[in-house]
C-alpha cells in the first residue's frame, strides 16, 4: 500500500518559477530563468552538488520568495530516493516548512497568477509530505496529505486556468487514485479517472511553464503502468535525447521494452544504466535492482551461460550491503544468488 502512494507522489516533481510580484522581486530576468534550467538538467542527470549550489544561489538574491527553497527540497527528495538513503530527512522537511510559510506569507498580496503559483507551490509541499509519510509514518496520514496537495493545485487552477503546471499534479493523483482503486475505494473513490489523469499530463506537457519535460517524466511510468508501452517509449526517447544519462528515464525506457517483450532492447538500455550507476553505486540498492532486471532479460533470452556469469558480479559487493539493503532487496538478491548456481 505504501508502495501506490510512493508512485502518486514521486510523479509529482514539478517546478515552480515564481511566487508572486508585490511582495518580493520576480524571477522572471533570463539569468534567472538560465540558473532555473541549470537547476533541472543537474536534478535529471544526477549532478545534485551543482544543483544544491544554484538553489543556494537564488536563496541568497531572493530569500523572501519560495523558489530556490523548494527546488533544495526538490533536489533532496531526488536523491534520496535514487540513492535509497535518507540522509537529508531532518533538513528536508524544515525547506517544505519555510516554503509553505513564504507562500502563505504572499498568497494574499498576489494578483491570480501569483495566487495559482502560490497554491502550486503549497499543493507541492503536501505532496511532498505525503510521500515521506508513505514511506515512513502513516498510510491514511499520507493520503490525507495527498488529498490537501489535490485541493491546493484545483485551487490554483481556478486562480488561473491557464497555468497548467497544476495538472501535472492533478494528473498523477488522479491516475493513482483510480489505478489503485482497491485501497482506495474503502476511502470513497469509486470512480475510474486514469484516463482524465493521462489527458492531464499530456496538457501539462505541452503547455506548462517548467513542467513540460517533468509531466513527460511522469507519463513513462504511467503509461507504462496503463499498457501503452509504446506511447511511453515515445517519451523517453525525447527525454533520453536531452538526458542522455538520467536514471530515470533509461530505467522507464528499458521497462517499457520488458513489458513489449523485447528483452534485447531492455537489456541494451540497463546496461547503459548499470555502467552509469556502477560509478557511483552508494549503498548498491538501485544497482541490486537493476543486475537484478537485467539478469532476467538475459533469461529470458536464453543466454543462461551470460545470466549466470551476470548474477555473479553481485559476490563484488554483496558482502558491503547495510542490513536495510538486504531486508529491502531481499527477493532480488535471492534470486541473484539462485542464477549463480
Amino acid at each position: 500500500m505504501k508502495l501506490y502512494l510512493s508512485y502518486i507522489l514521486l510523479t509529482l516533481f514539478i517546478f515552480p518559477l515564481i511566487a508572486g510580484e508585490s511582495h518580493s522581486r520576480s524571477i522572471d530576468d533570463r539569468f534567472d530563468r538560465d540558473r532555473l534550467s541549470k537547476i533541472i538538467y543537474s536534478i535529471f542527470t544526477d549532478e545534485y552538488n551543482n544543483a544544491y549550489r544554484l538553489c543556494d544561489s537564488i536563496i541568497i538574491v531572493y530569500p523572501n520568495n519560495p523558489s530556490g527553497y523548494f527546488f533544495k527540497a526538490y533536489t533532496m527528495m531526488t536523491e534520496m530516493t535514487e540513492e535509497y538513503n535518507s540522509m537529508y530527512q531532518e533538513d528536508y522537511l524544515r525547506l517544505l516548512d519555510t516554503v509553505e510559510f513564504l507562500a502563505n506569507n504572499i498568497i494574499d498580496t498576489c494578483r491570480n497568477e501569483g495566487k495559482a503559483l502560490c497554491y502550486w507551490y503549497i499543493g507541492n509541499v503536501w505532496a511532498y509530505r505525503s510521500l515521506w509519510k508513505a514511506r515512513f509514518g502513516s498510510v491514511i496520514s499520507a493520503y490525507k496529505s495527498t488529498i490537501k496537495a489535490q485541493k491546493c493545485y484545483e485551487a490554483g487552477l481556478k486562480c488561473d486556468s491557464s497555468l497548467h503546471d497544476n495538472y501535472a499534479g492533478l494528473g498523477a493523483i488522479h491516475y493513482w487514485k483510480s489505478a489503485k482503486s482497491g485501497f482506495l475505494r474503502i476511502l470513497g473513490n469509486k470512480g475510474d479517472e486514469r484516463e482524465k489523469g493521462i489527458l492531464e499530463l499530456k496538457q501539462a506537457a505541452k503547455t506548462s511553464v517548467l513542467s513540460c519535460e517533468t509531466a513527460q517524466k511522469t507519463l513513462i511510468t504511467i503509461l507504462n503502468d496503463y499498457k501503452q508501452h509504446d506511447s511511453a517509449i515515445v517519451y523517453a526517447k525525447k527525454l533520453l535525447q536531452n538526458y542522455p544519462d538520467g536514471r530515470s528515464f533509461l530505467w522507464g525506457m528499458s521497462l517499457a521494452y520488458y513489458y513489449k517483450n523485447d528483452y534485447q532492447q531492455a537489456c541494451k538500455y540497463l546496461e547503459r544504466l548499470r555502467n552509469i550507476l556502477a560509478q557511483r553505486p552508494g549503498n548498491y540498492y538501485k544497482l541490486i535492482e537493476c543486475d537484478a532486471q537485467i539478469v532476467r532479460c538475459l533469461a529470458k533470452l536464453r543466454k543462461p551461460d551470460r545470466a549466470e556469469r551476470w548474477a555473479a558480479q553481485t559476490g563484488e559487493y554483496i558482502h558491503s550491503l547495510s542490513e536495510n539493503v538486504r531486508k529491502k532487496q531481499k527477493d532480488n538478491l535471492r534470486y541473484l544468488v539462485e542464477m549463480t548456481n
